[in-house]
């Protein structure tokens, strides 16, 4: 059986524009200008690793653990009360019913899963991960060999759908065959077997 893997966020619901706010937010509830490279310099990391970060970056005065909470806060309720599924998802996971699929998203896996609820496609879905579970992130390999033995699915019969160029870049060195959602990052085109503006577009599914 081939497996699709799903990125969430820009993928399968229409959010990134709290994920593009989220750490500017934070910042400013504790006083503090956001630098205009902020984004940039964390668009790689887990919640952790951002975290640590601008306590680092920023002198924030503050632990990881009450920072986690207050953006947990602004999460859950953009997530369990506002956001949408992006156009085509449900439509294409009814298409896509033959195959294992699996969540794996950079955020909170937990409010995803509510939100999957809230939304009605969480039993669509076979397998649900996020990289601090993981403790790997998208630009490392092994995340994907780890996804691999847990699912007992093949590396050769994987399929990534992502809104991400690193994480589509990371895959595709690995040969998994590569669906890029054109969202907010203009390099995915580099790294993809195919690109879509939704998931109805897709033609190798």
């Amino acid at each position: 059986m081939r497996t699709i893997i799903f990125d969430v966020d820009g993928v399968i619901l229409d959010s990134m524009k709290i994920w593009e706010d989220l750490s500017q937010r934070l910042l400013l509830t504790k006083g503090i200008k956001p630098k205009d490279s902020l984004s940039e310099d964390i668009y790689t990391m887990n919640i952790d690793q951002a975290l640590e970060f601008m306590i680092e970056d920023y002198n924030i005065d503050d632990t990881k653990e009450n920072l986690k909470k207050i953006i947990m806060d602004i999460l859950e309720e953009f997530y369990l009360k506002e956001v949408k599924l992006k156009k085509g998802v449900r439509e294409f996971l009814e298409r896509a019913k033959d195959y294992k699929k699996i969540v794996l998203t950079t955020g909170d896996i937990n409010i995803v899963k509510k939100t999957f609820e809230r939304l009605k496609i969480d039993n669509k879905f076979d397998y649900y991960f996020d990289t601090n579970m993981l403790s790997i992130g998208k630009d490392d390999p092994r995340i994907y060999k780890l996804i691999e033995d847990i699912t007992d699915s093949k590396i050769e019969d994987m399929i990534l759908i992502e809104d991400s160029s690193y994480a589509l870049k990371t895959a595709k060195k690995l040969g998994i065959y590569t669906i890029g959602v054109k969202d907010s990052d203009n390099d995915i085109d580099k790294y993809s077997d195919e690109v879509v503006e939704d998931l109805l577009q897709i033609k190798s599914i």
